[in-house]
């Protein structure tokens, strides 16, 4: 049995554009496999390593992100930000149906395929 540990965040906008950006950690388990769904549709999937930039792109219709584990055995640890497309500083993505350590408040979030916050 795979265990997958999904986090969804969903934010609503009522008009203009939001752009998100991913970028994966710096610590020695941090890189790993990654999934990233906007509104229901894949934008990225594989293994990205410690610091990289997973996604940094721009949403008129933004609703919801989506981010999985997709491999047993794995995880992955980032930062997840966002910010209006006219302008202003990035800001934390709020995870609302997250667990475990700081429920993604500060803009870190995680995912893992088994559970022991490892890659591998």
């Amino acid at each position: 049995t795979t265990t997958t540990t999904t986090t969804t965040t969903t934010t609503t906008t009522t008009a203009g554009t939001v752009c998100v950006k991913f970028q994966t950690g710096d610590e020695i388990n941090d890189g790993g496999y990654l999934r990233i769904d906007v509104n229901g549709v894949e934008q990225e999937s594989g293994h990205f390593g410690k610091g990289v930039v997973v996604l940094n792109k721009c949403y008129p219709n933004f609703q919801t992100i989506e981010i999985t584990c997709p491999h047993k055995d794995d995880a992955w640890a980032g930062t997840a930000h966002w910010k209006d497309s006219a302008g202003g500083a990035w800001q934390p993505l709020i995870c609302r149906d997250c667990t475990g350590p700081g429920s993604g408040l500060s803009g870190e979030v995680g995912v893992d395929g088994d559970s022991n916050l490892r890659d591998t």
